[in-house]
């Protein structure tokens, strides 16, 4: 049987962009395929990405001109690969890369996938709404109109989608997270607690997010701080945005006198995994996760989660009991869940993370998303 070929589309490929570019690894590993990103720091490849073909395209833009690229040999390159796949899968839109996929896909009556990324929330339309409308007019709604699959993380990302998409079309597949060895915990607690400072009988929570208002970082500090509690701790970890940085927040908790909240450079790949075994709990308050590979890291590892509504994982554990699951964006909300947290006994807070880590491993394994994939591939369009 012919191998499929298969080029997979995405803008910026890099660490820094999270769970959309291990996404794009993981489909990497199913089809074996080409990845072309339109990427704004070239040079730096997503860390075990070593082994996938990759073109990478210079491409620059600014907050006024989305659609800006550096003219480039790299791009006829580019193309010609494009030409020739059996199925192009393209990550995120409102970009420039979109738009140039689609196109070519069309011309050439190639098929065509489109991954989201959430972006098709609702919130995600609360800021700069009138370009994202006139996009859909002028190019979006043409360009899912015609797509083969549209692939969606998570049940609450399909159903909170701001443009319809035909059940034919749309395929729900988690994304998968290794099974974490956690063998080596109360190493990986003394030796980061120790390193940061922390007391070793601390309760301590962990964030791990780009410091962009959307996280919602600074609110994090505040619910925590909210606590008025020496128990807790917050260990804070993740890349800088254009918006707002790691040395903004630490500035903000020292403007208040806050104490407790340890900010820690971004580690990636296997490293990372110390951090969550040294903490007690996850949490997250952002307004906006479609999947929130951060949260099923934290599960995967064995620890107890506090979500806000916005971490669409939130409704696929929710009957679990394996964390604190909010029903709202309140701070208030937020701070009681962490005094429960900060009251709840360890030896329970370990079987709430037992339970999550059990279900981590039966629902987000590779197995799981490879065949799932598979499936949607065989599947004839709609």
């Amino acid at each position: 049987m012919c191998m499929l070929k298969v080029v997979q589309v995405s803008w910026n490929w890099i660490n820094e962009s999270g769970g959309a570019a291990q996404s794009i690894l993981n489909f990497s590993r199913v089809f074996n395929s080409t990845v072309i990103s339109f990427t704004k720091k070239c040079g730096r490849p997503y860390l075990g990405s070593e082994s996938t073909k990759q073109v990478h395209i210079p491409y620059n833009e600014s907050a006024v001109n989305r659609y800006a690229y550096t003219r480039s040999h790299i791009k006829k390159q580019a193309e010609d690969l494009l030409v020739h796949a059996d199925l192009i899968i393209i990550h995120g839109f409102y970009r420039y890369h979109f738009d140039w996929a689609v196109n070519i896909a069309t011309k050439n009556k190639i098929p065509y996938w489109i991954i989201p990324h959430g972006s098709l929330d609702p919130f995600v339309f609360s800021y700069r709404t009138l370009a994202k409308k006139i996009w859909f007019i002028f190019r979006g709604n043409n360009g899912f109109a015609s797509a083969n699959r549209v692939v969606f993380a998570t049940e609450s990302e399909r159903d909170k989608s701001n443009i319809p998409i035909s059940p034919e079309k749309s395929i729900i597949v988690n994304w998968p997270v290794a099974p974490v060895n956690t063998e080596c915990v109360s190493e990986a607690k003394m030796r980061v607690r120790s390193e940061h400072n922390i007391p070793i009988d601390a309760k301590v929570l962990l964030f791990i997010g780009r410091f962009h208002p959307m996280k919602r970082p600074i609110e994090t500090i505040n619910a925590v701080a909210g606590c008025n509690s020496d128990v807790v701790y917050l260990m804070m970890m993740g890349p800088d945005s254009d918006v707002l940085t790691a040395a903004e927040c630490e500035k903000h908790c020292t403007n208040h006198g806050y104490k407790n909240i340890c900010f820690i450079k971004p580690v990636y790949s296997q490293k990372k995994y110390e951090f969550y075994m040294a903490a007690d709990a996850f949490i997250s308050l952002s307004y906006r996760e479609n999947f929130g590979y951060t949260v099923a890291e934290a599960l995967s590892t064995g620890i107890p989660v506090i979500l806000s509504p916005g971490n669409d994982l939130s409704k696929d554990v929710r009957l679990l009991n394996c964390g604190w699951l909010l029903l709202n964006d309140n701070l208030d909300d937020a701070t009681k869940a962490i005094k429960a947290f900060i009251a709840t006994p360890n030896k329970l807070l370990a079987e709430m993370g037992r339970r999550g880590q059990q279900w981590a491993h039966e629902e987000l394994s590779f197995e799981m998303f490879n065949s799932k994939i598979r499936a949607a591939q065989l599947l004839k369009k709609s």
